[in-house]
């Protein structure tokens, strides 16, 4: 069952109100993403959407760890741990295994998106312990995001500098 959340822009971009009237923490960005899937859903119809899911589950299989790294810099992003070192522990991450296993545009999008599509169900299917999951899933991402910037010799550099 698809829930449709409305949003008012006047909470600003991390709060919105659903249609129980209740504030929900959220992005337009994430938003955006809902609506395209809706949009695409509705365009192509059923038999399309399952195609589009097929080929997500594709790159996801075929791409393990660097699914795992896009997914957790969203789930970063749902928990609000996202800071200059997770952030660019991420991107270190990501660089390292592009590196190790050059991908096209495409795949590296299709991957992306998976991770998106992934965190996104995880984070609605979380209900009321997205708390929980986020001290345990979340600060596990950031500590490992985290753990690789500061491997680094721009990790031992004191930002205040």
């Amino acid at each position: 069952m698809m829930q449709i959340r409305f949003f008012t822009p006047e909470l600003g971009p991390e709060m919105q109100r659903g249609p129980d009237g209740v504030l929900m923490r959220g992005s337009y960005q994430r938003m955006s993403l809902r609506l395209a899937g809706l949009a695409l859903f509705v365009l192509v119809g059923p038999a399309g959407a399952v195609a589009e899911e097929d080929k997500y589950d594709q790159a996801r299989a075929q791409h393990p760890e660097l699914f795992k790294a896009y997914y957790d810099e969203n789930v970063l992003e749902y928990c609000g741990l996202l800071n200059h070192e997770s952030a660019l522990g991420f991107v270190m991450r990501r660089d390292d295994l592009l590196a190790a296993r050059p991908l096209s545009e495409e795949d590296v999008r299709r991957v992306r998106v998976a991770g998106a599509i992934a965190a996104d169900t995880a984070y609605s299917a979380h209900g009321l312990a997205q708390s929980a999951w986020c001290n345990s899933e979340g600060m596990e991402a950031f500590n490992h995001f985290v753990e690789r910037y500061r491997l680094t010799p721009y990790g031992t550099v004191n930002p205040t500098e």
